[in-house]
Parts: C-alpha cells; structure tokens; sequence
C-alpha cells in the first residue's frame, strides 16, 4: 500500500511541476534556425518563343548554413492554451545540375531560389510543453535562373500558396526564456518567372529547427 501511495504521490509531483510550465496568456518572439530537407519535383521550364525545357526530377538542396542562411522568424499570441501566429521561413532551393534528365541541347547550369514562405497559425498546447502548429500562408520567391548562358533573375513577389504541419517541444529555462525544438513538413508551390522564361515549382520538404523564444507575460 505505501508503494501505492508513492506512486500516486510522485506521479501528482511530476504532473504538477509539468502543469508549472504550461503555457500562459503572453506575447512570445521566436528566433530559429535548422535545416530542411526537400523530396525532388518534376519541373518544366516554360520560354516564350522557345520550346519548352522538360527538367525531369530535379533534387533540390538547402544548404542551410550558406549565407544567408536558413532561418525562422514568429510571432504568437497565446491565449487559454492556443495561440494566433504570423511566421516567416527563410528556405531555399538550389537545384544540382548535375542530376537533370535533360537531352534537349539546351543548358540550365543555374536554378537557385530563395524560396521565402510566410505563414499565418494556429498552435495548440496539446499537453504541456508540446505543442502541434498548422499554417497557410504565401510563398515569396526570388530567383536567379541560367539558360544558356544568359542569367534572369526574379526579385521578391508572392508568386503561390504554402502550407504547414508541426510538433514543438519546449525546454523553459526560466518565466521567460523557452528552447525548443521543432519539426515541422511544409508543401508549397510557386511560379518563378524571370525574363521570357517561367516554370511552376512545387516544393515538399521536411524541417527541423530549433529556436530560442521571449515571451512577455
């Protein structure tokens, strides 16, 4: 019976020092950074005037921490243990020439993306300290592109539609202060256009981040 007793006792402990840590009524800030992982996509490369250039499968890397590197930005509001959120990711897209399937006499030796999605939230404490995130938001390409030698680029426009699923861990270190880890997988699509040229780039890519937030009570 004792046994028994200390059982209940420690488990009411551990669920009570858990429960200290649950999320309250604040405004939390989020910096982050990490790396991301994306499936490879059959691309077509549309030229006004020009046949079309069928890529193939073409894989894409992130490389995470070449400037300016992978990053993420958030904005919370929480509130009776959910929250409203804006989010903007800093992902990027370069594609390896090596891999393209293209016998069509014409060179793509450049096709580099800075490939920027804004999200808007919802988040949920689903128990303490862990928290599921679903977003929908906008994706904002720039681009630079490479077609036989003559380079286009593509400033910063929205150009499609992104959408996101997550589970967050959080690790507090004091009322304050919160390290957390988070993985998320994000599908995306946008068209990039550059000068003549344009092709609709669809992205499937998994996540991992880890952030460190403020959060004003």
């Amino acid at each position: 019976m004792k046994h028994i007793y200390l059982k209940i006792t420690l488990i009411g402990i551990s669920l009570t020092t858990f429960s200290a840590f649950a999320k309250e009524d604040s405004i939390e800030f989020s910096l982050g950074s990490g790396a991301a992982l994306s499936y490879g996509e059959d691309i077509t490369i549309k030229r006004s005037g020009s046949a079309d250039v069928d890529l193939g499968v073409v894989n894409f890397d992130t490389n995470p921490f070449e400037a300016p590197i992978y990053y993420d930005v958030r904005l919370a509001k929480w509130k009776d243990n959910s929250a409203w959120e804006l989010e903007f990711v800093h992902h990027k897209l370069y594609m390896d020439s090596s891999d393209l399937d293209n016998d069509q006499g014409v060179d793509v030796s450049n096709f580099d993306i800075n490939y920027n999605l804004l999200y808007g939230n919802y988040a949920k404490e689903i128990t303490p300290n862990n928290i599921a995130r679903f977003g929908a938001g906008l994706v904002i390409p720039s681009s630079e592109i490479t077609i036989n030698g003559v380079k286009s680029n593509q400033s910063y426009k929205i150009a499609g539609a992104t959408f996101q699923l997550g589970i967050e861990h959080d690790f507090p270190i004091n009322q304050y202060l919160i390290f957390s880890i988070e993985g998320k997988m994000t599908y995306s699509y946008a068209k990039i256009e550059v000068e003549n040229s344009s092709a609709m780039v669809p992205n499937t890519a998994v996540h991992l981040l880890f952030h460190l937030k403020y959060s004003l009570k």
